[in-house]
C-alpha cells in the first residue's frame, strides 16, 4: 500500500518535472518581452507596426463582419481603392489574424502584442519540445531554448516587423513533423507545419521550406547511416536470435550473426508469410531461415535496450547481407527525395488561394534589382559579423561561427551535411539573394535558418558533453572565430560594435579553456545567453523603434472613430474623410480605417497599385515628407485632396481651404464642400495627349478645372499616325512623351494651347472636344500667374545661404527657417484669399549620405540618403500652399545639410471660394449615389442621372480587372486623369456597378480544393499504412 503511494507520488513528480522546463521558458519569453521592450513603451514599433501590422489586418477584420466573407478581393477604403492581395503580407490568411475576427471588443493593436508573445513562447517551446525529442538532455535543451529566445530577431520582431518571425511556431512544428516523417511515415503534423508556415508569412516560408528540404536530408542520411550502424552493432556482438517474449538469447550456432525476431513460437506459416525469420529446433524451421538468407530479406526487431532511443519501438526492416539499402544511390535519394516533398507540395497547394492572386498583384509592383553579378552571387562572404546579433539576420552570439567551423571536423556524413549546408546558405550571397525574390542581397531572408542552427548548437554542446571533440578540434575554431571577426571588422557596417564582437570570441575561447578543465558544460552554455541580454538591453533601446503607450492610446482613441461614424452618419455621398496632423501622426495613420464607410487616399504598403503609385509621384508629383517612398501619407496640396476627394479632414489645427464643421477634443472636424465625389460624370473633358504636355503646375490645376479622356483608338483601317502614338505602347512609353521640367517651365501654360491649337486639324477631333479643351485651358492660364521665389542670403553659425548662377546653396548644421519674398510678373493682388503658392525645384545633395528636407509652411519634402535602403529618389521638391490674405511672404524651412537647389519655378492660383464653387459645379455635373446594401467588398454600386453625354470619372485607381456593368449591361473600362478608371457613358438614369475580380483568385481556389483532396487522400493512405503495420506486428 505504501509502496503505491510512493510510486504515484514519483509520477506526479516526474510529470510536473517535465512541465517545469515549459513553465520556464514561458516565463522568460514574457519577462523578457517586457524587459527589452515593455518597460519602455508598448510591445510595437513606431514604424511599420503602427501604420501597417496593427491597422491593415484590423481592416481585414472589418470587412469581413461587414461582407462574412474570408476570402475578399478588393480593399475599396484604402490608397484610392486596391486589390486586396496587396496587402496580403500582412495577415489576410494568418491564422494568428484569423483568430482576432472571435474577439472584436478587443482593439487590433492589443491583439497583437499579446499574440506576439503567445507566439514567440510557443515557438520557444517548441524548439524546447523538438530538441528533447532529439535526445538532448534536458539542460543542453533549455539553454539552447533560451539563446533561441534572446536571438537579435525573435523579440525585436516580435513587436516590430512581426512577419520576420510569427511564422517561427509552425516552422518548429514542422521539425516535428519532419521527425516524425522519418520515424513513423507520419505527414500530416509536416504538412499542416508548412501549411500554416506559407499563411503566416508566404515571404519567408520560402526560407523556412529550404531549411526543412536541408533537415529532411541530413535525416535522410541519418537514417541510412543508422541503419549500418544498427546493422553492424548487432553482428559485431553477436545478437543472435533472441526470443523477446522470454529474454533470452538462442545459442544455436547455426544462427550465429542473424537478427531474429519471434514473434510467436509456434506461428511458422504467420511468420513464413511476414518474411519473419523465426528460430524453432525443428528442421523445418531451419530450413525455413536459409531461405529467408537466400532472398537477403531479414526482418529484425531492434526494439532492444540498447537502441530503443533511437528508434523508438519501431520495427525497421534491415538487409543485413545486403549494403544496397545503407548506401545512398541518385536514382534512390531522387525516388525518396520527391516522397519527402510530396506534403510540402500538398501544402503548396493549398495555400493557391493565398500565393496565386498574391503573385498576379505583385507583378505589377515595379522594383530593379541593383546590379548584382553572377560571379559577386557564388564568391562567399566571410565577413561573419554581419550574421551576428543583429535583429536582420541569424542573431546568435559569436559562438554560432564557431559551432559552424567545428562542423568541418565531424566525422559523420549527415552531421557534415547539416553544418556544411548551413555554412553555405550562410555564406554564399546566392541563397540570401534567391530568397528576397532576386531582388537585393539582404540576411533578413536568412532569419528562418536560427532554430536549425540552435539544433547545430545543441548538437555541438552533446558532443563537448560526450567527449566527441578533442582539445585541437575545439579549440582551433575559437581562434579561427576570432580572427575573422578581426579581418571583418573595418568593412563592416557594424564596426562600431566590433570591439564588442571581438569581446565576445575572447572571452568563448577562455570560457572553452574552463570547461577543458573543469568539464562544466554550463561554462559555455551561459555566456552566449548572458551576451545576448546584455546586447539585448542595448539594442532595442537605442534602436528607438518602441512606440510610446501615450501616442499609442492618442492614435488609437475610440473617440476618433465615433466622430468619424457620426459624421459618415450625416452624409452618405461618396467622398473620402482622411486625419491629418503632425508627419509622425500621418505616418501611424497610413492605412487607419475606422469605419467601412469611410474612404481614404493614404497607402503604405510594400505592393500598391502601380497606377496610382506613378500618379502620385511623378504625373501629379504630390509632395514626399517620408524617407520611403512607399509611405504615401494624406497630401497637403489643396488641389489633390480636391481630385481626390477628400471632402472631411480630422485635424486638431485649422487645416487651409477647410471649414470647422466639428468641434472635438483635439479632433475637429473641417470640410470642403468643393471636393470632388469618387465618381461623377462630366463633359468638361481634355485629352491625354494635351495633358502631358503640361507642366507644373498646370498639371495639378487642370484636373481641378476639368478631367482628362483617353486618347480614341484607332481603327484597323487607319493604321499607325502620329495621333496615336501616345496612346499606344506601356505606361512606361507613355511617360517617355513628357516634355522636362525646363522645357515645360519655359512654355509655361502655352504647351496646353498648342497641343490644342495645333490638333485641332490633324487629329480630326469633333469640334465641340476642342472648343471644350481650348476653354479649359484657358480657365487654368487665367487661374495662374507665374511668380518670382527670391531667398534671402544669410550666413550665421549655423546657416549660411549663398546665391549661384542657378540657385542657391545651403550649408546647415541644424534646420533653420527663413521668409521668402512672392513677387515677380503677373503677382496676384495679396489681398485677395484663397491663394496657391506653387514651388518647384530640383535638389542637389552634396552630401549624400544624409538626408534632406525642406519645409514650405508646413508641407514637407526628403530627400533620402543615398545610401538609405529606401532611396526615395526625391531630387525635384514640389510645394503647394495656401496663403493667408495679405501674406507676400513664406516661411521656408531649410533641413540640416549641405545642398543645392535650382531650378526654382514659382505660380500663384487662385483658389477663392466662389471660384471654386463655381468650376466644381461645372465639373463635378453628376455624382454617383450609392446604394449602401449593395456597396461592400468588392461591390460598389448605384446610381447616377446623367445631364450631358461625357466620361464617368472615378479617382479609383485604374486596374484591368474590374467589371463594369451600366443597366446591367457590360461596359468596357478606360483610364481617365491617367490612371483612375472611367468609362463613357450617355444620357439619363443609369445603375453603375463596378466589380473587381482579383487576378489569379480563381485559379487560387481551384489549386486550394485540389490540395485539400490530396490532403485527404495522404491522411487515408496514412491510416491504411498504420492498419497494414498494426497487422505485421500482431497490434490487430
Amino acid at each position: 500500500m505504501k509502496s503505491g503511494y510512493m510510486r504515484n507520488r514519483q509520477k506526479k513528480i516526474q510529470k510536473y518535472g517535465q512541465l517545469l522546463p515549459f513553465l520556464l521558458l514561458g516565463a522568460s519569453t514574457l519577462f523578457f518581452c517586457w524587459f527589452f521592450a515593455g518597460r519602455l513603451g508598448i510591445f510595437g514599433s513606431n514604424v511599420d507596426w503602427i501604420s501597417q501590422h496593427s491597422v491593415i489586418p484590423d481592416y481585414f477584420r472589418q470587412q469581413f463582419y461587414e461582407t462574412g466573407e474570408l476570402f475578399p478581393e478588393f480593399a475599396a477604403n484604402i490608397g484610392g481603392g486596391q486589390n486586396i492581395y496587396h496587402f496580403s503580407y500582412y495577415g489576410l490568411f494568418s491564422p494568428v489574424i484569423l483568430i482576432s475576427y472571435l474577439f472584436p471588443f478587443i482593439k487590433m493593436g492589443d491583439y497583437l502584442m499579446g499574440a506576439s508573445a503567445v507566439s514567440l513562447a510557443a515557438s520557444v517551446e517548441l524548439l524546447y519540445m523538438w530538441l528533447r525529442k532529439r535526445g538532448f538532455s534536458g539542460r543542453i535543451s533549455f539553454m539552447t531554448a533560451l539563446m533561441y529566445l534572446l536571438a537579435g530577431p525573435m523579440i525585436f520582431h516580435s513587436y516590430c516587423q512581426i512577419m520576420f518571425v510569427n511564422y517561427m511556431p509552425f516552422l518548429c512544428m514542422a521539425f516535428l513533423g519532419v521527425d516524425r516523417y522519418f520515424e513513423k511515415d507520419g505527414k500530416l503534423l509536416y504538412t499542416f507545419g508548412v501549411l500554416l508556415m506559407i499563411l503566416t508569412s508566404f515571404y519567408f516560408s520560402i526560407g523556412g521550406m529550404l531549411v526543412l528540404v536541408l533537415y529532411g536530408i541530413y535525416r535522410y542520411v541519418e537514417c541510412k547511416g543508422q541503419i549500418g550502424r544498427d546493422g553492424k552493432k548487432i553482428l559485431d556482438d553477436g545478437n543472435i536470435a533472441c526470443d523477446l517474449n522470454k529474454k533470452r538469447k538462442c545459442k544455436d550456432g547455426f544462427l550465429k550473426n542473424i537478427a531474429c525476431y519471434m514473434k510467436e513460437t509456434g506461428n511458422k506459416k504467420d511468420s513464413f508469410d511476414k518474411n519473419i525469420a523465426c528460430y524453432k529446433h525443428e528442421k523445418d524451421q531451419i530450413r525455413e531461415i536459409k531461405e529467408l538468407l537466400v532472398c537477403k530479406n531479414i526482418v529484425c526487431n531492434i526494439n532492444t535496450d540498447g537502441s530503443r532511443r533511437e528508434t523508438e519501438g519501431k520495427y525497421m526492416v534491415y538487409n543485413l547481407l545486403d549494403e544496397e539499402r545503407q548506401r545512398i544511390t541518385i536514382a534512390g535519394f531522387l525516388r525518396d527525395g520527391i516522397r519527402f516533398l510530396w506534403p510540402m507540395l500538398i501544402s503548396v497547394l493549398l495555400s493557391g488561394i493565398l500565393l496565386i492572386p498574391t503573385a498576379a498583384a505583385l507583378t505589377g509592383r515595379e522594383e530593379t534589382a541593383a546590379g548584382i553579378s553572377l560571379a559577386s552571387l557564388l564568391i562567399p562572404n566571410l565577413q561573419a559579423d554581419r550574421l551576428i546579433y543583429t535583429p536582420y539576420g541569424i542573431g546568435l552570439p559569436t559562438l554560432m561561427i564557431t559551432v559552424l567551423l567545428t562542423g568541418f571536423t565531424y566525422k559523420r556524413a549527415e552531421e557534415r551535411v547539416l553544418s556544411w549546408g548551413c555554412t553555405a546558405i550562410l555564406t554564399i550571397p546566392f541563397f540570401a539573394w534567391a530568397l528576397n525574390g532576386g531582388l537585393y542581397v539582404r540576411d533578413k531572408s536568412l532569419i528562418p535558418c536560427l532554430p536549425l542552427l540552435c539544433y547545430l548548437i545543441a548538437c555541438y554542446f552533446r558532443k563537448l558533453e560526450n567527449k566527441e571533440i578533442s582539445f585541437a578540434a575545439g579549440g582551433i575554431p575559437f581562434l579561427m572565430t576570432i580572427g575573422l571577426l578581426a579581418a571583418g571588422q573595418r568593412n563592416s557596417e557594424f564596426s562600431q560594435y566590433g570591439m564588442l564582437f571581438l569581446t565576445d570570441g575572447v572571452i568563448m575561447a577562455g570560457c572553452f579553456l574552463l570547461f577543458w578543465r573543469k568539464k562544466g558544460l554550463m561554462l559555455l552554455m551561459t555566456p552566449p545567453a548572458v551576451f545576448l541580454i546584455l546586447y539585448g538591453s542595448v539594442l532595442h533601446e537605442r534602436a528607438g523603434r518602441i512606440e510610446s503607450r501615450e501616442f499609442y492610446e492618442k492614435v488609437t482613441d475610440p473617440a476618433i472613430g465615433q466622430a468619424i461614424r457620426e459624421i459618415l452618419e450625416e452624409d452618405r455621398g461618396f467622398y473620402r474623410l482622411e486625419q491629418a496632423g503632425s508627419e509622425s501622426e500621418n505616418a501611424a495613420d497610413l492605412n487607419r480605417v475606422w469605419d467601412m464607410g469611410q474612404y481614404i487616399s493614404s497607402v503604405y504598403s510594400s505592393s500598391y497599385n502601380k497606377e496610382y503609385q506613378e500618379f502620385r509621384k511623378n504625373t501629379f508629383e504630390v509632395e514626399e515628407p517620408f524617407r520611403n517612398d512607399l509611405m504615401q501619407s494624406v497630401s497637403k496640396n489643396p488641389v489633390f485632396l480636391q481630385v481626390m476627394g477628400v471632402r472631411y479632414l480630422i485635424s486638431k489645427e485649422e487645416v487651409p481651404g477647410y471649414e470647422l464643421v466639428r468641434n472635438g477634443d483635439g479632433m475637429d472636424m473641417y470640410e470642403n464642400r468643393c471636393a470632388a465625389p469618387v465618381a461623377y460624370v462630366t463633359d468638361r473633358l481634355i485629352s491625354e495627349d494635351t495633358y502631358d504636355e503640361l507642366g507644373f503646375p498646370y498639371n495639378q490645376m487642370a484636373l481641378a478645372y476639368g478631367a482628362v479622356r483617353p486618347e480614341e483608338k484607332e481603327s484597323p483601317e487607319s493604321g499607325s499616325s502620329d495621333g496615336g502614338t501616345a496612346g499606344s505602347g506601356s505606361a512606361g512609353e507613355e511617360k517617355a512623351g513628357r516634355r522636362s521640367a525646363e522645357d515645360r517651365k519655359a512654355d509655361g501654360g502655352n504647351a496646353g494651347d498648342r497641343q490644342a491649337g495645333g490638333g485641332s486639324a490633324g487629329d480630326g477631333k469633333a469640334e465641340n472636344e476642342i472648343k471644350m479643351e481650348r476653354q479649359i485651358l484657358e480657365e487654368v492660364r487665367q487661374a495662374l500667374k507665374p511668380a518670382e521665389i527670391a531667398l534671402p542670403t544669410e550666413k550665421t553659425d549655423s546657416l549660411q545661404i549663398v546665391k549661384t548662377e542657378n540657385g542657391y546653396r545651403i550649408q546647415a548644421d541644424k534646420t533653420g527657417t527663413v521668409r521668402v519674398d512672392i513677387s515677380g510678373i503677373g503677382d496676384m493682388d495679396a489681398s485677395e484669399a484663397d491663394r496657391i503658392l506653387f514651388l518647384q525645384f530640383q535638389v542637389k545633395n552634396n552630401h549624400p549620405s544624409q538626408d534632406v528636407a525642406v519645409r514650405l509652411k508646413g508641407e514637407r519634402n526628403k530627400l533620402t540618403a543615398r545610401n538609405h535602403f529606401y532611396y526615395n529618389g526625391n531630387t525635384t521638391f514640389s510645394f503647394a500652399v495656401l496663403l493667408e490674405q495679405g501674406e507676400q511672404q513664406a516661411e521656408l524651412s531649410l533641413g540640416k545639410g549641405d545642398y543645392e537647389i535650382t531650378g526654382i519655378t514659382g505660380f500663384l492660383g487662385n483658389w477663392a471660394k466662389q471660384t471654386k464653387e463655381e468650376q466644381s459645379g461645372r465639373l463635378y455635373q453628376s455624382e454617383l449615389h450609392l446604394d449602401r446594401e449593395r456597396t461592400k467588398g468588392n461591390v460598389i454600386a448605384g446610381s447616377v442621372d446623367v445631364e450631358r453625354e461625357g466620361y464617368f470619372v472615378t479617382s479609383i485607381p485604374y486596374d484591368p480587372n474590374f467589371e463594369v456593368r451600366m443597366d446591367g449591361k457590360a461596359v468596357e473600362t478606360e483610364k481617365v486623369n491617367t490612371a483612375f478608371l472611367g468609362f463613357s457613358i450617355g444620357k439619363g438614369k443609369h445603375d453603375v456597378e463596378l466589380v473587381y475580380h482579383a487576378p489569379g483568385r480563381k485559379a487560387g481556389a481551384g489549386c486550394s480544393v485540389s490540395g485539400a483532396v490530396l490532403l485527404l487522400f495522404l491522411a487515408a493512405g496514412g491510416h491504411v499504412r498504420e492498419r497494414i503495420l498494426r497487422r505485421k506486428t500482431g497490434g490487430a
